[in-house]
């Protein structure tokens, strides 16, 4: 990063300011180009080339190891269009290719196998424009809304399962949108945030995020069977305080966020009668509900400190 002093010019009663010409000559910038201006609430101006997804940066090599994953996700993190994987073939064991294949199937929403052989695999990591940080959040929190509703009624694990996967899929997409809005200075037309706004919506995504694995891991204990009524209207509590905690977020509503985290000592007492309850009957099972329950509420508790 880069910092330079420049002195404001006025013309016709307009205070103008040049460009650093190393940084207008590396995105093609000229006379009539548009460039995105952000205000941020430190004080501070955020210039921006405007929209370049039109770009192409073509494709990056990446050679199988231990650490294939991790080496995905910074090609996928930085934006190329192809990501092409080269196998060793009397090195690579064909169950982790295989794995790596159901990942990105499975968990990549933007991401397609073109091209699979003994010696490569290609990827294309396609650009989605239109999809913002804003409205992958809320897809995340109301197909965890959706696996919530599933369990509490019939208890569908396979289901639960499945959406779950989607959530991860929107979750990579936030990650991505997150960081090319914060390092590279793309935005899509519909991006309305400043920049502690797209670090908070990452933050609180995770907590979503987990939020979804939790109600994986509550569907799968539960082995489609229906809470009791004591632990069934726990549940439906922590919840209640998930769509407030959520609502306040998006909503900028500080005080509701507030109360959501002023209670939370007679939650955890709450908590502790449960386990207490549970432990003395030996209900292994609903002792660990609970404390899945206890993880949710916590990490809607984050999610309502998050609040502005």
């Amino acid at each position: 990063m880069k910092t330079t002093t420049r002195k404001l010019q006025e013309i016709s009663g307009s205070l103008l300011v040049t460009l650093p010409s190393e940084w207008a000559q590396r995105y093609r910038l000229k006379k009539g180009s548009e460039v995105m201006i952000t205000q941020n609430d430190d004080t501070t101006l955020k210039i921006s080339k405007e929209f370049l997804y039109d770009e192409i940066k073509g494709e990056s090599i990446i050679k199988y190891d231990s650490l294939l994953l991790r080496r995905f996700f910074r090609e996928y993190l930085s934006s190329v269009d192809f990501v092409v994987v080269h196998f060793q073939e009397c090195d690579t064991p064909k169950e982790e290719i295989r794995r790596f294949y159901d990942f990105i199937r499975d968990s990549m929403l933007n991401v397609e196998v073109i091209e699979e052989t003994k010696e490569k695999m290609v990827l294309q990591i396609f650009r989605m424009n239109e999809v913002t940080i804003g409205s992958c959040i809320r897809r995340m929190f109301y197909l965890v809304k959706n696996m919530i509703d599933i369990l509490t009624s019939k208890g569908d694990a396979s289901q639960i399962i499945d959406l779950d996967k989607t959530v991860a899929k929107f979750y990579y997409m936030l990650v991505k949108q997150t960081r090319i809005f914060l390092q590279q200075g793309r935005y899509t037309k519909a991006e309305e945030l400043t920049v502690i706004e797209a670090m908070d919506h990452r933050m609180v995504a995770e907590k979503i995020e987990r939020i979804g694995d939790l109600v994986k891991e509550l569907a799968i204990t539960s082995d489609g069977k229906r809470f009791d009524k004591t632990l069934l209207d726990f549940f439906l509590f922590v919840v209640s305080r998930l769509d407030s905690a959520f609502s306040a977020f998006i909503k900028h509503d500080f005080d509701s966020a507030l109360r959501i985290w002023d209670e939370q000592r007679s939650v955890f007492s709450r908590f502790s009668r449960l386990k207490e309850q549970y432990a003395k009957k030996k209900d292994m099972k609903s002792l660990e509900l609970c404390s899945y329950l206890k993880n949710v509420y916590e990490h809607t508790r984050d999610i309502a400190n998050i609040v502005r």
